[in-house]
């Protein structure tokens, strides 16, 4: 079966023959997962921790389908757990502020 895969971020190192927003063609066997085209990819599993099959994100043992189109993200940095930066308008001034809501 064949699988379109795109790498994005640090990952896009790993398939250097792809063309910036295109995505590249692994060929696969039935049954295969996420797992298996990150190994034909040569991406490390432990890099790739952002998966999504058609937009949905899923695990690593996803058994994958023909024709489907797999996106792959590093880990992301930043924020922390339980805050969301809400943007709001100081009162005082036009200008644009963030506050942390917790």
């Amino acid at each position: 079966m064949k699988v379109k895969a795109r790498a994005y971020a640090t990952l896009r190192r790993y398939v250097p023959e792809a063309a910036l927003g295109q995505p590249i063609v692994v060929e696969l066997p039935p049954g295969a997962t996420i797992g298996d085209a990150l190994d034909r990819l040569g991406i490390p599993r432990a890099e790739a921790r952002v998966c999504f099959v058609a937009g949905v994100r899923q695990e690593l043992d996803y058994q994958l389908r023909d024709d489907d189109e797999l996106a792959l993200f590093p880990p992301v940095a930043g924020g922390s757990a339980g805050q969301i930066q809400r943007p709001r308008r100081s009162p005082a001034t036009t200008a644009w502020r963030c506050e942390i809501v917790r």
